[in-house]
């Protein structure tokens, strides 16, 4: 790895309404030792001629520019390929529909800099909807979720608690590689986040910097903005458990008796979201078989424990 050098890789996908803007925001980044990895995951559109038409400008910024194109195969296996690549002391992957403050690369790089013993670091975002990108709605973390500050994410990610977009991160490369020394991660069509994330927060500190360095955009036909039916929902909560436990699996660091435990700890983290969709569309037959899944899996916690308790009354017993 070359000492730092900032890999940033970013997968796209007919993105040629939003990649200028991502693209301009690395441009003019303060700190400029950047490597640029641009994943074309088979673009229909205009994607490629938008990328390539940067590939000057990143060069005269003393830049690295490198672009790869494969077939369509998800957003994961285009991270994929740039992490074949990569060469940095430090590894971000952003989504191509987010853009960046300017000094969102040097202030998380010298807070890892000057932390040795923090591997990750993440900032907070402003969140736009695509339709003004001028004035952003919210922060995606609130003053109120203290959760966030706490060092080890590990469990916090897997119930879904722990920020989630990409453009946030900032990983030590050095331990991104101990955790995945064959450079690859699950693929699969949905996030990639989970699969870079989890086996670097298992073993190592995080760190949660409240400032908003990154702006992460809303759109209103994204994939999971398209989850409109119970069956939807419930498709894609399977396929996250799926990216959940083959992650797991694939963790060189954690002992086969840990990663059962975890299994049945993520297993049971992702099942209680299915139980809000039972409760959302009043299905009592899919609530209370997976109140019972969970149950075997002993691994509700108290507050949780309560809540479904008191709903499953009240579904099954309720007017």
């Amino acid at each position: 790895m070359e000492k730092g050098l900032i890999s940033i890789i970013i997968p796209c996908y007919n993105g040629e309404k939003y990649i200028d803007k991502c693209l301009q925001s690395v441009l003019e980044q303060t700190y400029k030792k950047l490597e640029v990895i641009i994943v074309n995951d088979g673009s229909t559109d205009n994607s490629e001629e938008k990328i390539l038409s940067y590939k000057e400008k990143f060069e005269e910024e003393g830049m690295k520019f490198i672009y790869i194109k494969q077939e369509n195969k998800g957003v994961s296996a285009a991270v994929n390929l740039g992490l074949k690549k990569f060469t940095g002391e430090y590894l971000c992957q952003p989504d191509s529909d987010d853009f960046l403050d300017k000094d969102a690369m040097k202030i998380r790089k010298d807070f890892l800099d000057q932390h040795q013993n923090y591997a990750t670091i993440t900032c907070n975002a402003n969140v736009y909807d695509e339709s003004n990108l001028e004035k952003p709605l919210y922060q995606l973390v609130s003053d109120r979720d203290r959760g966030q500050f706490k060092t080890n994410q590990f469990k916090r990610l897997i119930r879904g608690q722990s920020v989630f977009c990409p453009i946030c991160h900032m990983i030590r490369s050095s331990v991104f590689l101990e955790a995945n020394p064959n450079r690859e991660i699950y693929s699969s069509r949905g996030g990639q986040n989970f699969q870079m994330l989890m086996p670097v927060y298992y073993k190592h500190k995080h760190k949660f910097l409240n400032i908003p360095l990154a702006n992460y955009v809303v759109h209103h036909n994204s994939l999971s903005r398209g989850d409109d039916t119970k069956e939807k929902k419930i498709k894609r909560l399977d396929e996250h458990k799926t990216i959940l436990i083959e992650t797991i699996k694939s963790m060189v660091k954690m002992s086969d008796k840990n990663k059962k435990k975890y299994i049945k700890f993520a297993t049971s983290a992702n099942r209680q979201h299915v139980l809000d969709v039972a409760i959302e569309y009043k299905d009592k037959k899919l609530f209370n078989e997976t109140y019972y899944e969970i149950k075997k899996l002993g691994f509700f916690r108290l507050k949780s424990s309560v809540k479904y308790f008191l709903e499953r009354i009240k579904l099954n017993y309720g007017n």
